[in-house]
Order: C-alpha cells, then sequence, then structure tokens
C-alpha cells in the first residue's frame, strides 16, 4: 500500500485557525485528563494555583508557572522565560 501526499489530509489541509481550534480543543482535553488522572500533574497544577480552565489554547502554555522541567534549579532560565513570556505577548495571531 502506497502513502498519498498527506499522513492525514484532513487536518494537514485544514485551514490554520480551524487548526488552531481543534488542537485548543484537543490541548483542553488531555490537561482535563492529566489533572483527574495523575497526582504528578495535579499537584503540579494545583501548587501553581493553575486551574486546566485557563489554559484555553496552546501559547497560553509558556503563561502558566508550571516548571515540569526535572533537575531544574531555582532562578534557573528565568530570563528565558520572561523573553518567552513578553514574546507571546505581544506577537499577534
Amino acid at each position: 500500500m502506497t502513502r498519498g501526499e498527506y499522513w492525514n489530509a484532513e487536518i494537514e489541509t485544514m485551514p490554520a485557525d480551524a487548526r488552531r481550534r481543534l488542537e485548543a480543543e484537543r490541548l483542553r482535553e488531555q490537561i482535563d485528563y492529566n489533572h483527574r488522572s495523575s497526582a504528578f500533574y495535579r499537584e503540579t497544577l494545583d501548587s501553581a494555583g493553575v486551574k486546566p480552565s485557563e489554559i484555553p489554547e496552546v501559547a497560553h502554555l509558556a503563561l502558566q508557572p508550571l516548571d515540569l522541567r526535572a533537575g531544574r534549579q531555582p532562578g534557573q532560565l528565568q530570563k528565558q522565560d520572561r523573553q518567552r513570556r513578553a514574546q507571546l505577548v505581544r506577537s499577534p495571531k
């Protein structure tokens, strides 16, 4: 069997705004699932004071005070985090 031009033509050819809506919907579903099913993610979100409903789209992930990087020292990468957040806030949709 030969594969066509696209792996999933429906998703890969949809308009960008529709794809962003689909990504946001799937992200919300995944975060809700993780919060309900995983003590690690529930503790991480709760300790940061973040509710799953406060992450409405992919770009908002970078704005949340979550630290899922194992072994990260306090203060490490803070400048990069601030720059990334500032860039997201400035960038047009």
